[in-house]
């Protein structure tokens, strides 16, 4: 009986710390396979990032990117100009300006497989 006990105990604390939600494949900085990108952290660090390309390659200052109105995934390894690029990113979506909204594209090949580091711009529109 007390096998049984600890047994359905032990079951229930499995189940009850269990995050369905979580997905292990990513991080806030990175995901491991290629595919859509749901950790909000990761998008959150996306979307800073997008901020800083779309200033610079559009010359603007205050440019905001909210999270919640891009889509990202990690693309299988790019070739472009012939060379091949690795941890490539696309992110899509809305950007506020000056109280307008403007689409765009971005997609970038980072160094490392992680958000922070530096990379090559792919493609911007």
């Amino acid at each position: 009986m007390k096998k049984l006990l600890y047994l359905l105990g032990l079951t229930f604390l499995l189940v009850a710390c269990g995050d369905e939600e979580t997905n292990s494949d990513e991080t806030k900085n990175y995901k491991e396979t290629t595919g859509e990108i749901t950790n909000e952290s990761l998008l959150i660090n996306l979307a800073v990032r997008a901020e800083d390309t779309i200033e610079e390659f559009k010359s603007l200052d205050g440019v905001k990117v909210d999270q919640k109105d891009i889509t990202a995934e990690k693309l299988d390894n790019q070739t472009v100009d012939g060379k091949e690029y690795s941890n490539v990113y696309q992110v899509k979506g809305k950007y506020a300006w000056e109280g307008k909204t403007y689409d765009f594209e971005w997609m970038i090949s980072f160094n490392e497989n992680d958000v922070t580091a530096a990379g090559n711009h792919l493609n911007f529109k």
